[in-house]
């Protein structure tokens, strides 16, 4: 199995891609599709505005196999609201300012994570 986290780096020709809040997508190369939903599998879903990325998911799945996904996911940014309400922004880039973190790599797996 491929590195799944290496699809975005810059190896791959990625040709047309879609700008959706910074981040790019590869929405044309649906030979990878296969590999990501088989990675998933069944698990839950993490991430941070993870309604986001489980619609994305969801929209492919129905696109690519007519059939929704049904994985629970965990949104990080609904549970920071929870804990820390007195912060107006719960973005990445604020998280990581408010707990004194590091991140070079912004939009990439690793780095998000």
């Amino acid at each position: 199995m491929k590195n799944l986290l290496n699809y975005q780096s810059s190896e791959y020709d990625c040709g047309p891609v879609s700008i959706i809040n910074g981040i790019r997508y590869l929405f044309e190369r649906e030979e990878i599709y296969p590999e990501i939903f088989e990675f998933i599998g069944d698990a839950a879903i993490v991430a941070h505005n993870a309604v986001f990325d489980y619609s994305f998911l969801n929209r492919t799945s129905k696109r690519l196999y007519d059939k929704e996904i049904n994985n629970n996911y965990v949104d990080t940014q609904m549970m920071f609201k929870e804990v820390y309400p007195q912060y107006e922004s719960c973005g990445l880039d604020n998280l990581v300012s408010i707990f004194g973190c590091s991140n070079q790599k912004r939009h990439r797996a690793m780095g998000d994570a």
